[in-house]
């Protein structure tokens, strides 16, 4: 019997609709899935205000 699914990656979109709200992280500009293993590793980049990064 195969497996269902080999792998799940959440979508940058639903990251950013469900994390935005919760971290003043400013608004985002890339989300991207960055590195697999045991806990994936998303890269998120955030607009500069007053010449200073948001995060």
């Amino acid at each position: 019997m195969e497996p269902i699914a080999v792998s799940s990656i959440l979508n940058p979109h639903y990251l950013q609709k469900v994390l935005e709200p919760l971290y003043s992280l400013g608004h985002w500009t890339e989300c991207v899935y960055w590195l697999r293993g045991l806990n994936d590793t998303y890269r998120i980049r955030t607009a500069i205000q007053d010449g200073v990064p948001t995060i």
